[in-house]
C-alpha cells in the first residue's frame, strides 16, 4: 500500500522550494568588490596559493577552496562563482527546521523556523554573495544539532564530527569565535545539569567534549599552518574584525556593536514588524520551560556569551560577520510565535505557516532593495565598464580604478575574455597592486589639482566613467 507523505513533511518541501526559487532569483546580479577580489585572487588561482595567501582578509579559505573547485568545475559565471553559498543557503533551511524541531520537541516551531530562514531578506542576499558567512551560518546550525544530541547521547562519530566541523568553521571565518564558544558554553552546561543522575555517563560526556573541544583546536591550528608558514601569523590579526579598541573607547561603541547584530537581523523589515519580532523572541526565551525539554535555555546562553566575549575581545566587527545569528534568532522567535499560536488547532497553524511562506516569498522576490543592496562593495556600472574600456582603451591609456570597481571591472573582462591589454599585465592583477591601486588613487586626486608629483608619469587626460578614472599617460622625460 502506498504511504502519503505528512503533511509537515510536505510543507517543508514547499518552504525549501521557496526558498531555492527566491536565490535563484538573485544569484546572477551584478558582481560585488568582496566577491570579485575572493574570485580573482583566491577562487581562480592554484589551491595551494589560495590555503597559504592571507594578504589580506577577503580569504575565508574554506570557501575560497570551494569556490575554486566550482571554478574548475564550471568556470567563471556568476552562478558558480556564488554555487558554494548557494548551497550553504538552501541546506540551511532544513537544517534550521531539524534543530528548531529537536530543541523544542514541536514541528510547528520547526517549519515557522525554516519559513523565516527561507524569506529571510539578508539570507537571500548571503546566499548569492559569494564570500564565507553563509557557509558559517550553515556549520553553525550543523554543530547545534549535533550539539543537542551528544549532551545526552554518547556517540564517538558525533563527537568527532563535531569537533572537525568546529575546525573547518575557523578554517572558514576566524569569527567563528563567536558561535563556537556558545555552542561550546551551551553543550558543557547541558551535559552537566542533564546528567546529574547518571554520574559515570556524565563523567563520560565531559571526557568526550574535551576531546572533541582539543581535536577542533588542533585541526584549526593544522589547516592554517601554511599561512602561518608562508604569510605569517600577524596577518590572522589584521582582520578588521578583531581590531582591539581600550576599554574606554569600546564602552563608548558599545551600542553600536549591539545596534549592527539588531540592523543585520531585521535588515529590511518594516518598523513595525522589528518591535513584533523582538516582542516573539523575548517570549521565546521566557517561556522556555514551557516551550522546551532542554534544562538549559540556549537563548540565554547566546546573549551571555556574546556579552562576555565581546566585553572581552573589545572588537567591532562589521555587521556581516554577525549572518549566523540569524538562523538561530529565527528559532527563538519561532518558539515564541508558537507559544502565541498554541490554541490554534495544529492544521491552522500548518495553514498558518504554509501562507507565511507565500506572502513572504512573494514580498522577498519582488525586492530590488536585495539585488541593489550594498552589503560588500557594489559597483553595479561595472560589466558595461568592462566593455566600454575594452572597446575604447588604446596603447597608450592606462587605467586606474578604486573601490568598489577595480575588481568587480577585472572580473567581468576576465568572464568575457575581453581584449585588455593592460589588465592582463601582472602589476595590474596581484595583491601588491590592490593597496597600489589607493595609493594611485590619491595621487590621482593630487594631479587633478594640478600637481604632479615626482616619479609619476605625465597625465595628459583623464576623464570619468561612472568610479572608473580612466587617464591617458606618457613616461616623464628622462633627466
Amino acid at each position: 500500500m502506498r504511504r502519503s507523505i505528512p503533511l509537515g513533511q510536505s510543507l517543508l518541501l514547499i518552504i525549501i522550494l521557496v526558498g531555492v526559487a527566491l536565490r535563484l532569483e538573485y544569484i546572477n546580479r551584478s558582481m560585488r568588490f568582496d566577491e570579485a577580489l575572493t574570485i580573482i585572487e583566491f577562487g581562480t588561482v592554484n589551491p595551494l596559493t589560495t590555503i597559504a595567501s592571507y594578504v589580506i582578509p577577503n580569504n575565508h579559505i574554506f570557501h575560497s577552496l570551494l569556490v575554486n573547485l566550482s571554478y574548475r568545475l564550471g568556470g567563471l559565471h556568476p552562478m558558480f562563482m556564488r554555487l558554494p553559498v548557494f548551497i550553504a543557503g538552501v541546506l540551511l533551511i532544513p537544517m534550521t527546521y531539524r534543530a528548531a524541531k529537536s530543541f523544542y520537541k514541536n514541528e510547528q516551531v520547526g517549519l515557522l523556523a525554516a519559513v523565516l530562514v527561507a524569506i529571510s531578506p539578508i539570507l537571500i542576499d548571503f546566499s548569492v554573495t559569494a564570500r564565507g558567512y553563509q557557509i558559517q551560518a550553515f556549520l553553525v546550525m550543523l554543530m547545534l544539532n549535533l550539539a543537542h544530541r551528544l549532551k545526552t547521547q554518547d556517540s564517538t562519530p558525533s563527537w568527532l564530527l563535531l569537533g572537525i566541523l568546529a575546525a573547518i568553521c575557523f578554517f572558514t571565518l576566524p569569527t567563528t569565535i563567536y558561535p563556537m564558544g556558545f555552542i561550546a558554553l551551551w553543550l558543557l552546561m547541558s551535559i552537566w545539569i542533564e546528567n546529574k543522575n547518571d554520574l559515570p555517563q556524565r563523567t563520560t560526556l565531559l571526557k568526550n567534549f574535551i576531546i572533541s573541544m582539543t581535536l577542533g583546536a588542533v585541526l584549526t591550528i593544522i589547516l592554517y599552518t601554511p599561512v602561518i608558514l608562508f604569510t605569517g601569523l600577524d596577518r590572522l590579526g589584521s582582520d578588521p574584525a578583531f581590531a582591539s579598541y581600550s576599554f574606554g573607547e569600546f564602552l563608548n561603541r558599545y551600542p553600536n556593536l549591539w545596534m549592527g547584530m539588531f540592523s543585520l537581523i531585521h535588515w529590511h523589515y518594516p518598523d513595525w514588524l522589528m518591535i513584533i519580532s523582538l516582542g516573539l523572541l523575548l517570549l521565546g526565551i521566557i517561556r522556555h520551560a514551557q516551550l522546551s525539554q532542554d534544562a538549559v535555555p540556549l537563548g540565554v546562553i547566546v546573549l551571555v556569551w556574546l556579552l562576555i566575549s565581546t566585553l572581552f575581545l573589545r572588537v567591532l566587527p562589521f555587521q556581516r560577520v554577525w549572518l549566523f545569528l540569524v538562523p538561530v534568532y529565527a528559532m527563538l522567535l519561532a518558539a515564541g510565535f508558537t507559544y502565541v499560536l498554541r490554541w490554534i488547532p495544529k492544521s491552522l497553524g500548518l495553514l498558518f505557516i504554509a501562507g507565511l511562506a507565500m506572502i513572504g516569498g512573494l514580498y522577498a522576490a519582488n525586492n530590488d532593495t536585495i539585488r541593489l543592496r550594498d552589503n560588500v562593495g557594489l559597483a553595479e556600472n561595472a560589466e558595461a565598464g568592462a566593455f566600454y574600456l575594452s572597446d575604447n582603451l588604446s596603447e597608450d591609456e592606462v587605467v586606474l580604478m578604486s573601490w568598489p570597481t577595480n575588481y568587480p571591472v577585472y572580473y567581468y573582462v576576465l568572464l568575457h575574455d575581453l581584449p585588455f591589454p593592460q589588465l592582463g599585465s601582472d602589476d595590474l592583477t596581484t595583491l601588491d597592486s590592490y593597496y597600489q591601486f589607493y595609493h594611485l588613487d590619491d595621487e590621482l586626486s593630487r594631479l587633478q589639482d594640478g600637481g604632479v608629483p615626482a616619479g609619476q608619469r605625465e597625465v595628459i587626460q583623464h576623464y570619468e566613467f561612472g568610479t572608473i578614472e580612466k587617464i591617458s599617460v606618457e613616461s616623464p622625460q628622462q633627466s
